[in-house]
C-alpha cells in the first residue's frame, strides 16, 4: 500500500514546499503565541489539516511561521510541514497556511541540526564535534560532558546553558552569548571567545583563565 506522506513529501520537495515547524512540549509554537496545534496534528499515515487560511502573510507581524533552520528556534518538537508556496527564506518565512506532515524523532534525524533540536535541553555527553552549530539558540541546555570540541557555535544562544565539564577544546563561541552559563570545569583551551558575551557565567576558581575575565565568587567579571 502507497504511503500517502511520502507521496506527499516526493511531490512538495523538488517545488520547494517543505519546511519545519518548531513546538514546545504543549504543542505551542515556541518564538511566542498560544495557538494550539493538537487538532492538526498528523497522524502515522495521513497529514495534518491544512491551517486556518491568514490573508495576506507578513513576516514577524501575521501569518504561519516556518523555517529550514530549525536551530534558531527554541522548542524541542519538529515537524516536516508542506507549505502550498516555495520556501525562499531560511531562518523564517510567513505562509497564508500549511500543514504537519510527519513528527521528526530524534533517532530518525540525518541532520545534526534536527537532532541537537529535538534532542534540546537534553544534550548531557553529546557527541557534537565538529558540529555546526552556529545561531543555535540552546539557551539553558543542558550540555554538560558534551563533547563539542572543534564545534562551530558562532553567536550561539546559551545563556544560562549547562556547559560543565563539556569539551569545548577550539571551539568557535565568537560572538557567541554565554551570559549566566555553567563553564565550571569546561575546557576552552584553544577555543575562540573573541566577541563572546561571558557575563555572569559560572567558573571555579581553579578552573584554567579566561583572558580579560576573572573570576569573582564563582562568576566572571570582565577585567
Amino acid at each position: 500500500m502507497k504511503d500517502p506522506i511520502l507521496g506527499t513529501i516526493q511531490k512538495a520537495l523538488p517545488k520547494g514546499r517543505l519546511a519545519y515547524k518548531i513546538l514546545d512540549q504543549n504543542f505551542q509554537a515556541s518564538g511566542g503565541g498560544t495557538f494550539d496545534y493538537r487538532p492538526y496534528l498528523p497522524t502515522a499515515d495521513k497529514p495534518g489539516k491544512w491551517l486556518p487560511e491568514i490573508a495576506d502573510p507578513e513576516e514577524c507581524v501575521r501569518g504561519w511561521h516556518f523555517t529550514l533552520d530549525p536551530l534558531v528556534w527554541p522548542g524541542c518538537v519538529v515537524f516536516l510541514v508542506e507549505t502550498k508556496e516555495e520556501m525562499t527564506q531560511s531562518q523564517k518565512q510567513a505562509f497564508p497556511t500549511g500543514r504537519l506532515l510527519k513528527r521528526i524523532w530524534h533517532d530518525e534525524c540525518v541532520d545534526v541540526r534536527l537532532w541537537v533540536r529535538i534532542k534540546a535541553p537534553h544534550l548531557s555527553y553529546a557527541n557534537l564535534r565538529y558540529a555546526n552549530l552556529h545561531y543555535a539558540n540552546l539557551s539553558s541546555a543542558d550540555l554538560s560532558s558534551a563533547d563539542l570540541s572543534y564545534a562551530y557555535l558562532r553567536s550561539a544562544d546559551l545563556r544560562s546553558a549547562n556547559l560543565s565539564y563539556a569539551n569545548l577544546s577550539s571551539a568557535n563561541l565568537s560572538y557567541a552569548n554565554l551570559s549566566s552559563a555553567d563553564l565550571s570545569s569546561a575546557d576552552l583551551s584553544s577555543a575562540d571567545l573573541s566577541y563572546a558575551y561571558l557575563s555572569s557565567a559560572y567558573r571555579l576558581l581553579n578552573d584554567a583563565p579566561i583572558p580579560g575575565w576573572r573570576v569573582e565568587r564563582g562568576v566572571l567579571v570582565k577585567e
